[in-house]
């Protein structure tokens, strides 16, 4: 276990959240919970995407908007109170990237599990890591280092 830690430091392996990319030996590893590494060839990546899932969101404030423009300024407060009520965000429920092998076998990177901003510095964050690690996949096939035509 140590050695592989100790390789992939001395390699300068590229890192994305539990995913190595060891490109002096054509290798990715995955880290898994205690610190075991699982390793495959550059070779055995069948293909790989991007699994991101979201929507649009709106506060409902509407109404108490409504209300107190009316108890304020009668009906005009009313009206422009509704109007002014709603606001809509975007937000991301689902951020992974899957990787997929020769072997049939498939790797999971979650980002983003759960309800999140798109204008968060929680999203930006995992958005950029994510990023990085669909370019290194990329490049990888780009180089013609993966079995994905196959």
């Amino acid at each position: 276990m140590n050695t592989i830690k100790n390789q992939l430091k001395e390699h300068n392996a590229r890192k994305f959240n539990n995913i190595y990319f060891d490109f002096s030996t054509n290798e990715i590893f995955k880290k898994h919970l205690f610190g075991k590494y699982e390793k495959k060839r550059f070779s055995e990546i069948t293909g790989f995407h991007l699994d991101q899932q979201g929507k649009t969101k709106e506060k409902h404030h509407r109404v108490t908007r409504a209300i107190v423009g009316t108890a304020l300024l009668g009906n005009v407060g009313g009206v422009a109170g509704a109007l002014t009520g709603g606001k809509k965000y975007d937000i991301v429920t689902k951020l992974d990237v899957i990787i997929n092998f020769k072997d049939g076998s498939s790797w999971i990177e979650k980002f983003i599990q759960s309800d999140t901003k798109t204008s968060s510095f929680i999203y930006k964050g995992e958005a950029g890591i994510c990023d990085g690690l669909m370019g290194t996949l990329k490049e990888i096939d780009r180089k013609g280092l993966t079995n994905k035509n196959s």
